[in-house]
């Protein structure tokens, strides 16, 4: 018997406010890597590759 299937379900992560903290600060770090990597490639464009 699979002990999973029959234990009850957790506490839901979206209304665990330790959980929406870490989502906030997951996007904020996600979208500063976004913004840090179009600036390198606007200043440094990756070539074409080759034909």
């Amino acid at each position: 018997m699979n002990t999973l299937a029959s234990s009850p379900p957790g506490p839901d992560d979206l209304d665990d406010d330790r959980s929406q903290g870490r989502s906030a600060s997951t996007g904020r770090a996600m979208a500063s890597i976004l913004v840090h990597s179009a600036r390198a490639l606007a200043e440094n464009p990756l070539p074409a590759p080759p034909s």
